[in-house]
């Protein structure tokens, strides 16, 4: 998998433990007592749980079951292995699951050579490639984009060695015109 499909994803929350499985588990009995539907707002690993293991209608047996194979994947699989299976599993486009079908699809290549605007564009329209579009991305679109090419950045090391660089020249600058 190629770097600027990696990266990008690290963009998408990944919550611990504890807050893959209390937080819906809470939701869930909220959702029981209260008799309301159940919404969105999975983790990555719920994602991977339903879209693996489980079927697609939402219902409150497949929520006990979500939690139940969430822990299972949590103790059993490292998080690049969880990330890993996401994306291969994500839908990403209306009938196109996985970043290498989105590769193909979007940009008629294969995922490890995409580039990162490209591989930005497919990870911004997550959580709901029906609503957003990769190619015509929307102002919300290209505002998430704009935001993973930066943290690309920033995780990657160059921005902070850049910014480092730039706060050094000026802390030289200043010195210089040090006047008593």
């Amino acid at each position: 998998m190629s770097k600027s499909v990696r990266w990008p994803l690290k963009t998408k929350t990944y919550p611990f433990i504890m807050e893959s499985i209390l937080k819906p588990s809470i939701r869930l009995l909220k959702a029981i007592k209260k008799e309301k539907k159940l919404r969105g707002a999975s983790t990555i690993t719920q994602q991977v749980a339903k879209n693996v293991f489980l079927f697609p209608q939402r219902s409150f047996l497949r929520k006990g079951l979500e939690l139940y194979f969430v822990l299972f994947i949590e103790v059993l699989w490292p998080k690049q292995k969880i990330l890993e299976m996401y994306l291969n599993v994500a839908e990403m486009g209306v009938l196109i699951f996985g970043v290498e079908a989105a590769a193909q699809h979007y940009y008629k290549k294969p995922a490890s050579q995409l580039n990162l605007n490209q591989s930005a564009a497919i990870i911004s329209v997550l959580p709901n490639p029906r609503k957003y579009s990769a190619t015509r991305p929307s102002s919300y679109v290209a505002g998430r984009q704009a935001q993973i090419r930066q943290l690309y950045h920033s995780l990657d090391g160059t921005m902070y060695l850049r910014e480092l660089f730039v706060q050094s020249e000026q802390s030289i600058y200043d010195f210089r015109n040090y006047k008593k």
